[in-house]
């Protein structure tokens, strides 16, 4: 009986198989390239290049556009400075954000937009390419502020407009850093040896709240984390119905609330998680003119700050020192106490809101050690505490 099933050919199987196996491989060439090359740089900027970076989708408080600005270094480092601009976590506050470029003289709470902020507040200070900074070859990513939520809000914000109009406060701090970060990530290909996490005001509660977001999501394997937090003393007992109330940050910044001081609450909790992985540093004014007067309105309602008061912000700072060190034993400090805060004699004893992203941060303010050459030696593994003496 004749056979009518057909021979397989030896060569089509031979050129079947190479196809099968030339198909794996491309598979497995595609899926490493994009495992390993995620973070590949998008462009050739020089190292030393301040450039701009806008995300799509992200607003300020008001409404309008949101960029920042980002600089290569040519040492492996990273530096992130999530910058300040006031509070706003009520109706009253929402009305009346910042009118001009300066809180002493305009009767605002928050920065809405990036005027006076990006670009004019990068390139200074801890920012600065001066010779005499050491930290002007590292990679620096401004986190700007315009959302009056201290980088976490995520919601958007009704109140009634000083001329009696509906409005609308856009507070979507946490999703501006996301975005923010996610544009930077895309100029970094590899994790830093050193990454120094700071920011001063509002944005130093930035530093403290999101350090380890930034550890979890961008930087897994930093070789050492520094977080400084800059001139960030306000002290509120009900900061968790703000987070969720009038924030709606994410929960997980939330559950970390523990007093009425947030910024004891999330070192310590770094602390508690990290331990010495971490270096923490906190600097600032004992006699801080604009923290003086935000604390006014906290406790009096009254936004105001003058020689008489200035005491009380002292006091809090004075109790905030003391639950660091005993909450963090390995804090380091630096106090100063001067530098004034306006030439009005009922503010006199007021003293300069934030150093970082000053040029006085390269003043011999303290022990005749400027600010930068404090945390440039605390970066390295020399943590020290200056200026303790000035809160008596």
């Amino acid at each position: 009986m004749e056979n009518n099933k057909k021979k397989l050919d030896p060569l089509a199987i031979l050129l079947g198989a190479l196809l099968v196996i030339l198909a794996l491989m491309a598979a497995l060439v595609f899926r490493y390239y994009n495992i390993t090359h995620t973070h590949t740089p998008v462009s050739t900027h020089e190292p030393g290049e301040w450039f701009d970076l806008a995300p799509e989708g992200i607003v300020s408080g008001d409404g309008s556009s949101v960029t920042t600005r980002m600089r290569l270094g040519t040492e492996n480092k990273v530096l992130i400075l999530f910058h300040g601009g006031g509070i706003s976590y009520n109706d009253y506050t929402a009305a009346r954000p910042y009118l001009g470029l300066t809180m002493d003289v305009e009767p605002g709470f928050y920065s809405a937009n990036t005027d006076g902020q990006i670009p004019d507040w990068c390139g200074i200070g801890i920012e600065d390419d001066a010779v005499l900074n050491p930290f002007r070859n590292w990679t620096v990513i401004n986190i700007p502020y315009t959302t009056g939520d201290f980088h976490i809000g995520d919601t958007d914000y009704g109140y009634t407009a000083l001329d009696g109009s509906d409005a609308v406060l856009h507070q979507h701090g946490y999703e501006n850093y996301r975005a923010f970060m996610d544009a930077a990530m895309q100029y970094i290909s590899d994790q830093p040896e050193e990454l120094l996490v700071t920011g001063y005001s509002a944005g130093g509660y930035g530093a403290a709240m999101l350090t380890e977001d930034l550890m979890v999501n961008y930087f897994p394997d930093a070789g050492h984390v520094t977080v400084c937090v800059d001139s960030s003393v306000l002290i509120l007992s009900n900061w968790t119905e703000i987070f969720r109330d009038v924030w709606n940050a994410p929960e997980q910044f939330t559950e970390k609330i523990r007093s009425a001081n947030l910024i004891v609450d999330f070192l310590a909790d770094l602390y508690d998680t990290y331990g010495d992985d971490i270096t923490y540093l906190y600097v600032g004014s004992v006699r801080d003119g604009a923290l003086a007067r935000y604390q006014t309105y906290f406790d009096t309602g009254v936004y105001a700050a003058s020689n008489r008061n200035v005491g009380i912000y002292t006091a809090y700072l004075r109790e905030m020192i003391r639950l660091l060190r005993e909450n963090v034993p390995t804090v380091g400090i630096y106090l100063f106490d001067s530098l004034p805060f306006s030439i009005r004699p009922n503010q006199f004893w007021l003293t300069q809101h934030t150093i970082l992203e000053t040029r006085t941060v390269f003043w011999r303010l303290t022990d005749r050690t400027p600010v930068i050459v404090w945390l440039d030696r605390a970066v390295s593994g020399n943590v020290t505490t200056l200026g303790l003496d000035l809160l008596r």
